[in-house]
C-alpha cells in the first residue's frame, strides 16, 4: 500500500487530476439564485418564497436538485 502525507491530493497515473464532482450536497434557488440551500430547504424556500400566494406569480424552472443527478436533464423545465 502507498502511503500519503497527510492532506496530499491523490492523483491519477498520468499525474491529473480527477474531474470535480457535481455538489449535490446544497443548492443555489433557480428563481432568486438565494444559495447553499439543502434539498428541504430548497423546497420551503420556493413553497414560502416563490408560490402563487408569495405575490410573485408563477414561474418556470430547472430544478437544479433534479439537475445534479446522474440521469438529470440540465433542458427539463419544471411549472
Amino acid at each position: 500500500k502507498r502511503k500519503y502525507p497527510e492532506g496530499q491530493m491523490l492523483q491519477s497515473p498520468s499525474g491529473r487530476k480527477p474531474p470535480r464532482a457535481p455538489n449535490r450536497s446544497t443548492f443555489a434557488c433557480p428563481v432568486c439564485d438565494e444559495r447553499n440551500l439543502t434539498p428541504q430547504g430548497l423546497l420551503e424556500h420556493c413553497e414560502q418564497a416563490h408560490t402563487s400566494g408569495s405575490g410573485r406569480g408563477s414561474f418556470s424552472a430547472v430544478c437544479p436538485i433534479c439537475m445534479a443527478m446522474p440521469w438529470g436533464d440540465p433542458t427539463y423545465v419544471t411549472r
